[in-house]
């Protein structure tokens, strides 16, 4: 009997501890990524970027945590804090989290962040081998994991490109767990949301389809990481990322919570100025009110997408969305 009760015992200390690492596991970074010269420049970089916003450490602390932790963090005695608190304290120093690191470790530490806009300029035409290869330059395999985890972006977006997708899922996976060893709403940096985006792709491939569970979870994460990022820096790539969020629930067909990204895209987009996609945007938004049998406003976005098109004379786009758009008129009339 007395051993029953301490196996029963030793089930609900497992158990509880199993509740733990569920419940903070997404706010902890894994082991690898602190090494004892990290807690230094950190702290540093918190109290330089504190004092240069002019805000006191009770303030800093404000709703986030007690000012004990903030003195703790400065002085570089806090052991391994974790990547949801340095977002809070970024969000509250208007900073994104991307942009301490790169402050914290400057070109030392942060070589391929600071290769980012020519690196993601080659992503953006596709050129993956190049960025691939631009990438390798200045990367080394004891390099901070900040550059680590941008590396395997690169590297992942390279094999995708190959379309080996297995061992693009693996790099992507093992390049957000450096900072994300447990994922449950969101996560923070633009590097980790770019990660959630490629496992998607990747699953989307594999699996031939994007609606077993671990896929929509990732889903999930992706829209809520897009919608809480401090966006100022980023504007492009996070309007790019939410094409693709557009493009997993459309796929879904979860019309309306499409038309809500859609609108969220294009707030973005006139906010910001960059009307990019905003020809596609409308072309899915078309779709949407097409498939809903709304022919009025289908048609007013229909008229949109095409004139878009047609000024920036974007003449193959254009017919693949006229095509595209059409076909959904001929399947509500027919």
């Amino acid at each position: 009997m007395r051993i029953a009760n301490i196996l029963y015992f030793l089930s609900d200390i497992v158990n509880f501890i199993s509740f733990l690492y569920n419940f903070f596991g997404e706010f902890v970074m894994s082991d690898c990524f602190y090494n004892e010269e990290d807690y230094t420049k950190i702290g540093f970089t918190i109290k330089k970027l504190r004092i240069q916003a002019g805000i006191s450490q009770v303030k800093l602390a404000e709703g986030i945590c007690d000012r004990t932790t903030i003195i703790h963090l400065e002085k570089g005695r806090s052991k391994q804090p974790s990547i949801y608190l340095l977002n809070q304290l970024c969000r509250r120093l208007s900073i994104t989290l991307d942009d301490f690191f790169l402050i914290a470790y400057g070109g030392i530490a942060n070589q391929l962040l600071l290769k980012r806009n020519e690196i993601d300029a080659l992503l953006k035409i596709r050129d993956y081998e190049g960025a691939y290869k631009l990438a390798k330059r200045f990367y080394n395999s004891s390099a901070h994991p900040v550059d680590i985890q941008y590396f395997g972006l690169i590297e992942g977006c390279y094999y995708y490109s190959l379309g080996e997708y297995s061992k693009a899922k693996d790099i992507y996976a093992k390049a957000l767990a450096i900072t994300s060893s447990v994922i449950k709403d969101e996560v923070f940096t633009i590097t980790e949301i770019r990660l959630v985006n490629g496992l998607i792709y990747c699953n989307w491939r594999l699996d031939n389809k994007l609606s077993t569970p671990s896929t929509l979870n990732y889903i999930k994460v992706l829209n809520n990481s897009i919608y809480n990022y401090p966006i100022e820096r980023d504007y492009r790539l996070i309007i790019s990322l939410m094409i693709c969020t557009v493009q997993f629930y459309f796929t879904l067909n979860m019309y309306r919570d499409t038309m809500i990204i859609i609108n969220n895209a294009i707030e973005v987009s006139n906010k910001y100025r960059c009307y990019d996609y905003l020809g596609n945007l409308w072309a899915v938004m078309a779709n949407c009110y097409s498939i809903l049998q709304n022919k009025e406003k289908a048609k007013e976005y229909f008229d949109k997408s095409n004139m878009f098109f047609k000024l920036f004379n974007e003449n193959e786009i254009y017919n693949q969305s006229l095509q595209y758009q059409m076909n959904f008129f001929e399947n509500i009339t027919t």
